[in-house]
């Protein structure tokens, strides 16, 4: 996408907020300049995030480009506001008549070009605790697609949870409440996490934290051994345990 100074769109016409954690939130803005809209993202992360869309429905407006993308926005600099990126540009119709559009949005952490550099990653718990694996690499209960390879930990709530690997956190989530094993759980937003960016682009994830129980902030840098927070069972969870992956948008 291209970086579009605020000057050469015109006015805001409409903003959707998303995807808010601590750490960040993306940004879909619609702009106006006459007879010109552009639809725009703005990323306040500090790791990129992956985003597909697509534009339907539309009334009073004609596409310019395609009705539907993958966009890479880039992270947003630690020093400055996240920068305006077109994703999509249309043209209004009739410039004295309302204009509408249907906007849909899948977003995803992490930087798909990013590979993994060789690294021996410590447990996601303190050296000389022992826990179960109930669910491993393409386990048959939730371990597939982006999750096929995810480690489940058996560790009853409270149990310690530190950073296998060195890196910074870029997001986490700590007041979500209650677990269950239908769709609804399945929403981010329904369960404790803390994201950890790694120097090779990969994304230590650790998630069903307890609720209020996140001992890190966005930004923070974590040695392996960190303490990171304490487990639970919140989300999409059938029992106290620590789900842990490394990964990235895909």
């Amino acid at each position: 996408p291209r970086v579009a100074p605020r000057s050469s769109i015109g006015k805001l016409d409409d903003r959707l907020t998303a995807v808010v954690f601590e750490g960040g939130r993306l940004e879909f803005e619609l702009y106006s300049n006459r007879n010109r809209v552009y639809q725009v993202a703005r990323n306040h992360y500090q790791v990129p995030m992956l985003v597909r869309w697509s534009i339907s429905e539309t009334e009073n407006l004609r596409l310019v480009v395609p009705t539907e993308g993958v966009t890479l926005l880039p992270a947003a600099p630690p020093d400055r506001d996240a920068q305006r990126f077109v994703i999509a540009k249309l043209r209004r119709i009739s410039v004295s008549k309302r204009y509408l559009r249907y906007f849909t949005f899948h977003a995803q952490f992490g930087d798909p070009s990013a590979r993994p550099s060789t690294y021996s990653y410590g447990l996601p718990f303190p050296r000389g605790h022992q826990y179960k694996v109930m669910q491993g690499f393409h386990g048959i209960f939730s371990h597939d697609g982006p999750d096929a390879y995810a480690v489940d930990f058996d560790c009853p709530i409270g149990t310690p949870v530190v950073a296998a690997r060195p890196g910074t956190v870029v997001a986490t989530h700590s007041t979500a409440k209650g677990a269950g094993a239908t769709a609804l759980y399945r929403d981010l937003t329904r369960s404790n996490f803390v994201f950890v960016l790694h120097e090779d682009g990969t994304l230590g994830e650790y998630h069903h934290l307890a609720t209020g129980a996140v001992q890190v902030e966005p930004g923070q840098r974590v040695e392996r051994g960190d303490l990171l927070g304490l487990s639970g069972s919140t989300g999409y969870s059938t029992q106290p345990h620590l789900h842990f992956s490394v990964r990235t948008a895909a």
